[in-house]
Parts: C-alpha cells; structure tokens; sequence
C-alpha cells in the first residue's frame, strides 16, 4: 500500500497513520502487514505493497557523488544567450529528501550543533503546552455544562467553582510557561539561523578566492554575489521560523491523534481519511509552484543582469545613441518575468483556493460521520464533541505542512546551489615549498613553455626566455600575441601544458602561491581602487605600513600634488572603482600602491596607454624610480614607453619573433622596425597596407 519516496520520517509517519487506520477498519492482520512493508524498505529497496505515492525508490539507498557531494544536489544550469530570451521554465533535477539537513549537519559547528538541539527542545515543550491550553479551555466548558469533573472529583476536589479555579491556574501556568519557553525557542532558532548563515556565507567567500581565475571567469559576478549573499539569507529566513512551525505542528497532530486513540479509538477513523487529502493536494500542487518558483527566480536574475549591466555601460549606451536598443531589451526580460509571475501567482491562487475547499471538506466529512456513528451507538457524544473541537486545528495543521514544506524547498534549492559551489575543487593547487627572498628575487626562466586556453588552440608556442635579476624587460605586439597569458602563467593563474616556469630556480608548480604572489606587484591599464580613501588604496599595497611610508609612496610616484588639491587630500573618497578620479590618477595611485608594496618583481601592463603626454612623463619617472634593483616586466603597444627597456621581446601568434634592444631591432629592419615606423608615422598603415 505505501512506499513514501521521501526519506525516513515521512516514511515512518505515512506508515504509521495507515497502520492505525488499517488497523481499526479492517483488523490487527491488515495492521501487521503495514509493518511489514515498512520493515522491507531499507533492506529491499522497495515495499512489498503497491505504492500509491510515487516510484519506489529506495530513501536509505546511498547517493551517487562527484567529489564526494552528491550528484543530486546539482540544479540543471539554464542558459540565456546573450540578447535572447529563453521562455521554458527551468528543468530541475530530481532531488532527493534532506539535502539541506544533510548540508546544514556537515556545516555545524559543535555550538551551532547545540543551539539546535536547545532550540527543539524549546519548540517541543512548548508546542506540548500550547496544546493543553486548548484543553483546559474544554475541560472548563465540560465543568460547567456538566456541573462538574469527575476525574477531578475523584482526586477530591467536588466543588465546581474550586474544580473551575484550578483549570483555570493550570490555563494560565501553562500559557505562562509556554510564553516563556516559546519566547526562548524563538530567539535560539535566529541565533542558530544567524549562525548558520555567517558561517555559509564566510565559507562560500573563502572557497572562491581558492578557486582558479579560469573557474571563475565561468561565473558572472551576479551569480557569485547570489551565491554569497542571498542564497545564505534564503536558509537563514527557513530556519528562523520553519522548523520551530514544523515541531509545533508535528506536536500538535501526535498529541492529537493520541488523545482520541486514547479516548474514542474510532473517532480516529474519519480524522485520518481528512489529514490525508491535504497531503493529496499538497502532491498535486507542489512540484508545479517549485519549478515555477524557479523560473521567476531564472527570470529575475535575467532582469537584474540586464540593468546591472545597463548601468556600467551607460556612457558607452549614450554615445551610441542605442538607447532604445537596451529599453526594448530590458522591456523584453521585464515582459517574460511579468509572465511567469502572472502563472506562478495563478497556480499559487488556485491552490490556496482548493486548500480552503479542502478545509472545509475535511472538516465537514468526519463530522457526518461522526454524527451518524453518534446516532448509531458507536461514538460517545463527548468524543463527537471533542472531534468537533480538534478537527479544524488538526487540518489546519496539516495544510500548514505543506506551505512549510514548499519554504522548504526554496531553502534546499539555495542549499544545493552553495554546495555545488563548494564542490568545486581548484585545478591549480598551491605546492608546498615557500620561496625564500633569495629565490623571489631569483631569475625568471620559461623554458619549452607552450599554453592554450582550450586544448585545441594555442596560445603560446614554445618559449624559451630568461630575464635575469634586476633587468628591464619588455614584451611588446598586436592584440592576442600572448603577451598578458605570459604574465598569468608567471602569476600561476594558469600552468603551461608543456614546459616549465621557474622563478630562482624553482619549478613555479612546487612552490606555495602565497609566497609567489606576494614577490609580484601589478601595475596595469585598467586599475582597480576599492571603495574608500585615497590613503586606503595606497596603504592596501602593504597594510602594515605607516603614514609616512604612505606618504613617501606617493611622493615616489609623484602623486601627492595632485592629492593635496583633492577636498579632503589623502581622505577623499575614491567613489566606486575610483570613478571620482581621472584615469592618470588612478593609475599613479597603483603605482604608489605598488612601491609601497615593495615586491621584487614588477610587472607593468600597458601601465601608460590611457593618459595624456604630460602624464606618461610623470608615470615613467616614477617608473623608473620603481624598477631600481627589482626585475621590471612591461607590456605595452606603445612602444616609446618601453624604448629604454634591457631586451624587447616581440610577439606574434604566440611566438617570440624578435628580441633586443630597441636600437638593436630597429636596425634589423624587421616586424618591430615595421610598428615603430607606423607608430612614429612614417607609415600610415601596417605592412600590408600602404606607405606614404
């Protein structure tokens, strides 16, 4: 008869309900056969009865995992090409029971694991009182209208007026220790929430600084900030008020149930037919609201990226005048949004509609039946009336399981969301050996060095270069010749399939990523300030330092003139990305930034392409002053500002074509004597174009 799909507890609650019913209707036989079913799940996989609930699959069965995370907990990705609209709801995976308890036991903390259990038992003992509140209430009804309780007069107290004060004490006892109890189970379910919560959030943050710059440039910055923000809020709101409902609910139907098994065993018959239709209905409903749940979900995401993105574009969007462009796309998004709102509020409607009716139904029926059972000498009326008065309650109950479990699931879907981010392993793992300053400051070698993107598409062939220390280097050539995958290849975002980059003779895949990137200073075109001063980006260069290394750090980079005539000098607000200053200030504050760090390698990407004349001849003095005694690398199209450079490597398709000084290459008369020529307007196209 039953093989709940839903792991243990709902098992064990399905069969046990069906058993009593079984049980009363149709005898201890029919009773031990539910026993039976329920016994053969764990060991067969599959009940010996017919299963009227869903398939049979087994809930003990031990999932599938890929990297030790279960293979389930992965949502199908829903892609939306860029510019086009993708209409169909989203497919879910099938997921199964628990993930998110599951999830969350992994996660706790020793004092999370304990605020857990004090707050259940907080929401246990107190749903346990505020149902006997109710029945004090009747007990005191039953008092009055039948001049007394007999269970009370046979402790001795026959007086009615002393029976009535002493339910009404234990009323009011019970509805103040419930109060208090209550009052306490709330507060430590948002502690835990709120525990829970840092504590994802922290985690996911910490496992994406961990994670390879190529498996994050696979997410765009709104999917990361759902994933470490929201997605984390999602469970805390869950477990602020879900759990502490649930128990009290629980708590409610069982001391139910165990009242008129207890009292009227058969009363228990109708009561158990009208708990099942809200489960019916819950079933009909429920996966339709999710998946629709999870297109809006899909849908805002689409919206937010859109103007997110409309917004950091709005100056390129005006000077193209595509203005109408980006409304009738945003319109567009907004419109399938609008849709898919319009059918998940409908079905949401439809279903609180048919739960009413259901209500009333599953009140309506067990009291008939009831009634008739009244007139045929089966029930006693004090169980018809206690019937009468727990029914409603009870459904109630039921129904609200159902909207908590539908909250439920939008917590587990953030959890699995959190976990398939978690399970994400980085490729590049940090060695173990910590460069010492010597070596940090050692020769950079690339040898046999060859690196693609994509396994069927080069990027780099075959380098072979070493830059001793204390040189200048330049790298120069078109756009895609390879110049920057160099630089992240020595930053060890990336490792060469073939080859080997080694840094005072240590092969870079052996050595602790730490202590790499901290011997490397970045100065590059597109500059990234953080929200703040102008005195905190240049301090985060090297956050132990002084004022007044700051302050000579950015007398080095002959920024400070510019800085005193700002309003509040070195306190100014920077704005976000430092939008507040011009490109040639933001770029000598990295590189004050960079001298204060001090790293005795020193990498500058196209560093100077941005700014006027004037300013360039500000930034390569303090360039120069930055390069003394350090390995300095530069990539540049610009090729004046790397003309006094030690050795100039030209670049194309991946290949060093071309080195030596800048005079050395423009006697060869080759590919680099060609862009100087062009650069200088001697020419006025390339090689392949014409001459003036």
């Amino acid at each position: 008869m039953i093989m709940p799909k839903r792991g243990k507890f709902r098992s064990g609650l399905l069969h046990l309900s069906s058993g009593v019913l079984a049980g009363t209707v149709l005898g201890p036989p029919a009773a031990l056969l539910v026993a039976v079913n329920f016994l053969s799940v764990p060991s067969t996989g599959k009940g010996v009865l017919t299963n009227l609930f869903g398939p049979n699959d087994n809930p003990f069965s031990k999932p599938k995992t890929v990297f030790g995370v279960d293979e389930s907990l992965f949502l199908t990705p829903q892609t939306v090409l860029e510019g086009e609209l993708v209409d169909s709801a989203p497919e879910l995976n099938p997921q199964p029971d628990a993930i998110l308890l599951r999830f969350l036991r992994a996660l706790e903390t020793p004092r999370q694991k304990s605020l857990r259990r004090k707050a259940c038992t907080y929401s246990a003992v107190s749903s346990t009182l505020n149902f006997i509140s109710p029945m004090s209430i009747g007990l005191i009804l039953v008092t009055v209208i039948f001049g007394g309780l007999p269970l009370l007069a046979h402790l001795g107290i026959r007086n009615v007026y002393t029976q009535i004060g002493v339910l009404s004490g234990m009323l009011l006892g019970s509805a103040a220790t419930e109060a208090t109890l209550r009052y306490r189970g709330i507060t430590a379910w948002q502690d835990y929430a709120t525990a829970i919560e840092h504590s994802l959030r922290v985690d996911a943050y910490n496992h994406v600084q961990h994670l390879d710059v190529a498996e994050l440039e696979k997410h765009s910055s709104g999917e990361l900030v759902n994933l470490i923000h929201y997605d984390p809020t999602k469970i805390r709101l869950f477990l602020e008020s879900v759990p502490h409902q649930t128990i009290d609910r629980l708590v409610t139907l069982s001391l139910g149930g165990l009242f008129l098994l207890a009292f009227e065993p058969v009363a228990l018959v109708p009561l158990l037919v009208s708990l099942l239709m809200p489960f019916l209905l819950f079933r009909h409903f429920g996966k339709k609201l999710t998946a629709q749940s999870q297109s809006v979900g899909v849908s805002e995401n689409d919206v937010s990226k859109q103007v997110l993105n409309s917004l950091a574009g709005m100056v390129t969007i005006k000077s193209l005048a595509t203005e109408s462009y980006e409304e009738s796309r945003l319109a567009a998004f907004s419109n399938t949004l609008r849709e898919r709102k319009i059918k998940s509020f409908s079905s949401f409607a439809l279903n609180i509609e048919a739960n009413q009716f259901v209500f009333y139904v599953g009140s309506l029926l067990p009291v008939i039946a009831s009634g008739v059972m009244v007139l045929m000498g089966t029930v006693s009326l004090t169980a018809f009336m206690l019937l009468s008065f727990i029914l409603p309650k009870l459904i109630q109950v039921t129904m609200a399981l159902g909207r908590d479990y539908n909250l439920y699931r939008d917590a587990e879907a953030a959890a699995c969301q959190i976990h398939g981010l978690l399970s994400q392993q980085p490729v590049i793992l940090a060695g173990e050996y910590e460069l010492s300053p010597k070596e940090q400051r050692g020769q950079i070698e690339f040898a046999n060095v060859s690196f693609g993107y994509a396994d069927d598409a080069l990027v780099l062939r075959n380098i072979n270069l070493q830059i001793g220390s204390g040189k200048t280097i330049a790298f120069v050539g078109s756009t895609g010749s390879g110049k920057t995958t160099l630089i992240k290849l020595l930053l060890r975002f990336y490792d060469a399939q073939v080859g080997s980059v080694r840094l005072g003779g240590v092969d870079l895949r052996e050595a602790d990523t730490r202590s790499l990137r901290n011997a490397i200073g970045i100065v590059s075109q597109d500059v990234y300030l953080f929200p703040g001063t102008v005195y905190d980006n240049i301090r985060y260069g090297n956050p132990g330092s002084t004022e007044e290394d700051v302050f000579r750090a950015a007398r080095s980079a002959e920024a400070t003139e510019f800085i005193e005539r700002l309003p509040d000098g070195f306190h100014t607000l920077v704005g976000e990305r430092g939008q507040k200053l011009s490109g040639g200030q933001r770029q000598r504050i990295a590189i004050a930034r960079a001298i204060l760090k001090d790293p005795p390698i020193l990498v500058l990407d196209e560093a100077t392409s941005a700014v006027d004349n004037e300013t360039e001849a500000a930034i390569q003095r303090s360039i120069i002053r930055l390069a003394h005694n350090r390995i300095t690398i530069m990539i540049a199209h610009r090729l004046s500002t790397v003309r006094h450079a030690d050795c100039i490597h030209v670049m194309k398709h991946g290949e060093i074509i071309e080195s030596g000084t800048h005079e050395e290459l423009v006697q060869l008369k080759g590919y680099y004597h060609s862009l100087w020529r062009l650069q200088t307007g001697e020419i006025l196209f390339s090689d392949n174009g014409l001459e003036s």
